[in-house]
């Protein structure tokens, strides 16, 4: 609580700096570039070093107060400078008054009530946040369901992380038992598939560059970066509505995080825009102090460690059965089909033309005999029942024992998954 000469201030402390910010942009003065919540602060560009211009937060302000420091207190860890909420809108105006007009100001705006309150800040239930912070590893298993059109597809997953920066998460599908293996280490990102013997490596910021239904640190940082989450008690346990960034699923929108009254995840749903659950990530256990050996990152432990003996075939030797695509943008037609036989297996070649041109091609895929690499400019995406690779004007998978891969001059990420979540392994069409 905030009070200034007896007044309480019935707003929160992020809307105060987020006006005072604005305020001195109007005097032409530029502070707070960069504004981040956490869980008991808020980190800032400090006002008073570099003329208020550094490019990384380097002070906290204080959202809750305590017998010791008043909410709203700033204190920089590079200069030193420390400040009550009235000081540092005096200071930041560039009075030198202890804090009068700041104490002013802040009665000026906020007594009133006229500016648009928050009454509640959620920043995240702090159980879950206290515990994701404080874990050096982790390992989540549980099952994912995704849902396309009428189509489920359900994977088993472990998903492992180790400071810093260290990922690998098994996704089997439980439809074929065949497993793909997401691994980030040393700053690369790979996408493995034991069956084929090959990997896609990624040029990607893979996991942080979008939501991630099984990382903690994402799903924490999804629910601490937005201001109008809503948290609702149910019987003893919660459940936290957050938004979501899927850059490359623009129609899922939010998430619903389920947690227990000791803060631990238990189920995550993410919706789309007409509220209807398309991903479910159920967790069965989250091991925070899990051993792995020396090498469980590294991606010549892990090939070494590919049982291929025990792996299901996802060859296939010919495509009996070309396969077209649901969904064709308004004013494109197939123009052109062209078979091709390889020295093993085959190839087809769909051509089609008009408003959105594009290319669809399918090819039996086959394993190598010497594990490859394949360099990729991209992110990996999920796509039907596999993990593929998305570029701006391209789409590559492999489904059922076939390669296929999607690529147009005129359409983007959005129209392209479109095309290719319409692409089902039965034949639509002679």
């Amino acid at each position: 609580m905030i009070t200034i000469d007896n007044k309480v201030l019935n707003i929160d402390v992020l809307t105060i700096i987020e006006k005072l910010r604005e305020d001195l942009a109007l005097k032409g003065i530029n502070r707070f570039n960069k504004i981040k919540v956490n869980n008991d602060n808020i980190q800032v560009t400090c006002p008073i070093h570099k003329n208020g211009q550094e490019q990384k937060p380097s002070a906290g302000i204080v959202l809750k107060g305590s017998e010791k420091v008043e909410e709203g207190t700033i204190h920089c860890f590079t200069c030193g400078y420390t400040a009550t909420l009235p000081e540092l809108v005096s200071d930041c105006f560039g009075f030198n008054d202890n804090g009068k007009y700041g104490k002013s100001w802040l009665l000026q705006n906020f007594a009133s009530g006229d500016l648009r309150q928050r009454t509640s800040l959620n920043l995240g239930n702090p159980k879950i946040n206290k515990k994701v912070k404080a874990m050096d590893s982790y390992q989540i298993t549980g099952i994912l369901s995704i849902t396309n059109n009428e189509d489920t597809y359900n994977y088993d997953v472990k998903a492992s992380y180790k400071a810093k920066d260290n990922y690998r998460v098994s996704l089997v599908n439980k439809s074929n038992n065949h497993e793909q293996i997401i691994l980030k280490s040393n700053n690369e990102v790979y996408v493995i598939t034991p069956a084929l013997n090959k990997s896609f490596k990624f040029q990607s910021n893979w996991p942080d560059n979008n939501s991630q239904i099984y990382i903690l640190s994402s799903i924490v940082n999804d629910m601490n970066s937005d201001n109008e989450k809503t948290i609702d008690e149910v019987d003893s346990s919660f459940v936290i509505t957050t938004k979501v960034n899927y850059p490359n699923n623009i129609g899922l929108v939010k998430q619903k995080i389920y947690a227990d009254k000791d803060g631990n995840i238990t189920k995550i749903e993410v919706l789309n825009d007409t509220g209807i659950v398309e991903m479910v990530m159920t967790f069965d256990k989250i091991d925070d102090s899990p051993t792995f050996n020396d090498n469980y990152f590294e991606l010549n432990s892990i090939i070494s460690d590919i049982d291929k003996e025990n792996i299901p075939d996802s060859e296939v030797g010919s495509i009996d059965d070309v396969i077209y695509p649901l969904y064709i943008p308004v004013g494109t037609v197939l123009v052109d089909q062209e078979k091709i036989a390889k020295n093993k297996g085959e190839r087809v070649i769909l051509t089609f033309d008009g408003e959105k041109p594009f290319l669809l091609v399918e090819e039996t895929a086959t394993a190598t005999d010497e594990f490859s690499i394949i360099p990729i400019f991209g992110e990996p995406h999920f796509l039907n029942d596999t993990v593929g690779a998305i570029t701006d004007n391209s789409v590559s998978w492999t489904s059922g024992g076939i390669d296929y891969y999607l690529v147009s001059d005129v359409m983007g990420k959005t129209e392209l998954i479109e095309i290719a979540n319409s692409i089902s392994t039965i034949p639509i069409m002679k």
